[in-house]
């Protein structure tokens, strides 16, 4: 256990050097989408009313939550590398457009029908359940 804390250290660390926390999308940024089970992103283009993402594999983490409930709870991390300062996936999917909408709080956001909110990741390690 106290290895596995070491890695996820070591990983928020990287994670923090080369991911931007801001509220606004920006070109090469994480986010995700999600309630009970994360999906990740990595926005490719943006307009001023639209924002293009394509999607990318999460790393499930195997610790006491994966093993103790039979991998129908787990934590996931985006699957990606960081080149020269910039966050590289290692796999992505199609390309597609969503509207961009900003809140109350000038948070910007956008809405996928039956998935969920896209937003900018802030480094959580996001829990997921499929019960």
């Amino acid at each position: 256990m106290v290895a596995l804390k070491t890695i996820f250290k070591f990983y928020f660390q990287l994670i923090m050097k080369t991911q931007t926390l801001t509220k606004n999308f920006e070109i090469g940024q994480i986010c995700d989408c999600g309630i009970s089970q994360t999906s990740y992103y990595i926005v490719t283009r943006i307009s001023k009313s639209n924002v293009w993402f394509k999607s990318i594999p999460s790393l499930i983490i195997d610790d006491e939550l994966k093993n103790t409930w039979g991998g129908q709870k787990w934590h996931s991390l985006p699957n990606f590398k960081v080149i020269d300062g910039k966050n590289v996936p290692l796999y992505t999917g199609k390309e597609f457009r969503q509207k961009l909408y900003i809140n109350d709080d000038n948070e910007q956001y956008c809405y996928r029908p039956y998935v969920g909110i896209i937003k900018p990741w802030m480094g959580d390690i996001a829990y997921n359940d499929s019960m």
